[in-house]
């Protein structure tokens, strides 16, 4: 019985690791970009790269986050000030 639970654990392992594999089908550079309020740095690009052979779907949304005293955070969209482009349909 023993035998069995353990290859039941592993069996179930693998099989979720096929599964989990496909969601890192993407690759984003930089990770991290610090925007400025004007100049040279008021501009970034995100460069979104499929590494996977099956298409995918990204959905990219623009937040303003602001850390809370009590360590919680609060984003709200930001539609204003951040172009997304080309925009999504």
């Amino acid at each position: 019985m023993i035998r069995f639970l353990k290859a039941l654990a592993s069996f179930i392992s693998l099989s979720l690791l096929l599964v989990i594999a496909p969601a890192h089908s993407y690759d984003l550079k930089p990770i991290v970009i610090q925007l400025s309020p004007n100049g040279s740095g008021a501009s970034q690009n995100l460069l979104i790269t499929n590494t996977h052979d099956v298409p995918i779907a990204i959905e990219v949304r623009a937040y303003a986050r602001q850390q809370n005293p009590d360590g919680t955070e609060t984003r709200t969209p930001e539609d204003d000030d951040i172009i997304i482009s080309p925009p999504q349909w």
